[in-house]
């Protein structure tokens, strides 16, 4: 809501201190290919759970 009311797409919570900063100011940039990268692990991680939960659910009905 505050990136819509001031018009800056920079805008993210400081981790160091949890308020809203801009990121361009802190000098922190968050490539395109690095979060596509993270949730490209987040979900190979997810299929890989679902899998090991189908075989363990399988396994039961026998």
């Amino acid at each position: 809501m505050a990136q819509a009311n001031t018009k800056s797409f920079s805008l993210r919570i400081n981790a160091e201190n949890g308020e809203l900063a801009c990121m361009k100011e802190l000098g922190v940039f968050d490539p395109l290919s690095l979060k596509l990268l993270a949730l490209t692990a987040a979900d190979e991680v997810t299929i890989q759970l679902l899998k090991v939960n189908i075989i363990i659910k399988s396994k039961s009905n026998i």
